[in-house]
């Protein structure tokens, strides 16, 4: 009964903590559009996409980072820890930017070799 529920109150929460989190690439947009007029135009069209962006990502961060919290029963820098590696799991498949994201196994050193 409080499972469903507590799941829905923490992904709310958690929205919001991602929403702040992530802002100060938007909140820079803001400026600069404030900043200097001549180029507003052109920030405003780079800031709409990254609006809708931040407001996606935040809520699939938020719910990701629940699911690892509830139905995982992780504590919350676990969570965020786990996230992060969904997330990057998630970007390695983007088709321009995902070697990006790829594990560099040239430069990865194992422990049985020492």
């Amino acid at each position: 009964m409080l499972h469903p529920l507590a799941k829905k109150y923490l992904i709310k929460f958690l929205f919001f903590f991602w929403f702040v989190v992530t802002s100060p690439p938007l909140l820079l947009l803001i400026w600069l559009r404030q900043s200097y007029p001549t180029v507003a135009p052109a920030i405003s069209w780079i800031a709409i996409p990254l609006a809708l962006a931040w407001l996606y990502g935040s809520w699939w961060l938020a719910l990701t980072t629940a699911h690892h919290m509830v139905n995982e029963n992780r504590m919350f820098l676990t969570a965020v820890k786990y996230t992060f590696c969904d997330l990057r799991f998630r970007l390695a498949f983007l088709p321009l930017l995902g070697w990006l994201f790829t594990p560099d196994r040239e430069n990865k050193h194992d422990d049985d070799d020492v």
